[in-house]
């Protein structure tokens, strides 16, 4: 009788592991569902079908219950990455760069890469060219947060 009512708990749980943490159909939740089954017809078998109904409806009421008690407790939050990136983009009005300005790109652009104009370092953008490091660039374009670059001839 115990390894009936370990089969049909450990089928339970590993069935609410695979919706909450392992979504999608996967070797989790099959061996679940199969070990629930298992246990249910085990008990069918042995006990005849009065309590063979009997422990499916529990197994029933158990597993929703579980179910209901393991969303409510939000166990996937303890694993979540709950950090957010409060870095702001390049915007043209806090840089204050204009078209035609000069500078050096500092990381190779291939094509988006870093640039030093005067103390400042951005992200810039070229139209497909890959510069290396130490190459001066001159603005062509400013678009919203884009700061669009070429070498100087």
């Amino acid at each position: 009788m115990w390894l009936i009512g370990l089969l049909i708990f450990i089928g339970i749980l590993l069935i609410i592991v695979e919706i909450i943490f392992i979504p999608g159909t996967t070797f989790v939740g099959i061996i679940g569902v199969l070990s629930v089954i298992g246990g249910v017809f085990m008990t069918y078998s042995e006990f005849g079908s009065d309590t063979g109904h009997w422990v499916l409806l529990g197994t029933g009421v158990a597993g929703g219950l579980l179910s209901i008690y393991a969303f409510q407790s939000k166990p996937w939050l303890k694993m979540a990455n709950t950090d957010a990136i409060k870095s702001k983009v390049n915007t043209r009005d806090n840089l204050g760069l204009s078209v035609g300005e000069q500078g050096e790109a500092v990381s190779d652009l291939k094509p988006v890469g870093k640039a030093l104009f005067g103390d400042m370092e951005v992200e810039v953008t070229t139209k497909g060219l890959f510069l290396e490091a130490g190459q001066s660039i001159e603005i062509i374009s400013i678009e919203s947060n884009k700061i669009i670059v070429q070498p100087l001839s």
